[in-house]
């Protein structure tokens, strides 16, 4: 399990928890303040997450056409 995997289960948890539907973040709608800062800091940790994967990973991930 890589980051990733480990957020998307945080993300699925908070979703279920707060009764918001489970779609991507940038597709909420509706969100507290609270709920809005929680996104905004929780897409932080995303990108710095995606920023620390081997390029193996990436590849996994993302198929042939990522240079990373």
């Amino acid at each position: 399990m890589n980051d990733l995997d480990w957020l998307q289960k945080v993300y699925e948890d908070y979703c279920s928890k707060h009764d918001l539907d489970h779609v991507s973040t940038c597709e909420q709608s509706g969100l507290t303040p609270e709920q809005w800062k929680w996104i905004d800091k929780f897409n932080d940790y995303w990108d710095e997450a995606q920023d620390r994967l081997s390029g193996k990973e990436k590849y996994e991930l993302y198929g042939e056409d990522c240079h990373g």
